[in-house]
């Protein structure tokens, strides 16, 4: 009995730090808004979109990042809505294809900045195309 309960106690040590191995649970998420509203002409079909856009990260730091690249990551946007065809962004495919091509070229855009996608999702609050 003496010997399991030194072998146990001797193995406490490997057990604790066995643990330590496991992931992190996820930070919570973090909201950004874009500020002000986008609004930009588009290419044929209604002539411009104004959004309301949120991004989603995790953690503070990683919103603080997309603060300090806010004024990038808006260019990228304007350049990529002025070459959307504004007659499918009228459409649920569309939208959804938006959101799609928006959220990928802001990850590739902090991606060139800090070595890190850091935005998780990106949801559009506000859509109008006119």
């Amino acid at each position: 009995m003496r010997n399991l309960l030194y072998t146990a106690l001797l193995c406490l040590p490997l057990l604790a730090y066995a643990g330590e191995d496991e992931e992190a649970p996820p930070l919570p998420p973090v909201y950004v808004e874009l500020k002000p509203s986008l609004v930009t002409n588009l290419n044929g079909g209604p002539k411009y979109i104004r959004c309301e856009i949120q991004l989603m990260v995790r953690g503070d730091e990683n919103k603080a990042l997309v603060e300090k690249y806010e004024p990038a990551l808006r260019h990228e946007l304007f350049l990529l809505f002025a070459d959307q065809d504004g007659a499918a962004l009228q459409t649920h495919e569309g939208k959804k294809a938006l959101r799609e091509t928006a959220l990928n070229a802001l990850r590739a855009r902090m991606e060139a900045e800090v070595k890190a996608p850091v935005i998780e999702d990106l949801y559009f609050t506000s859509y109008y195309v006119r």
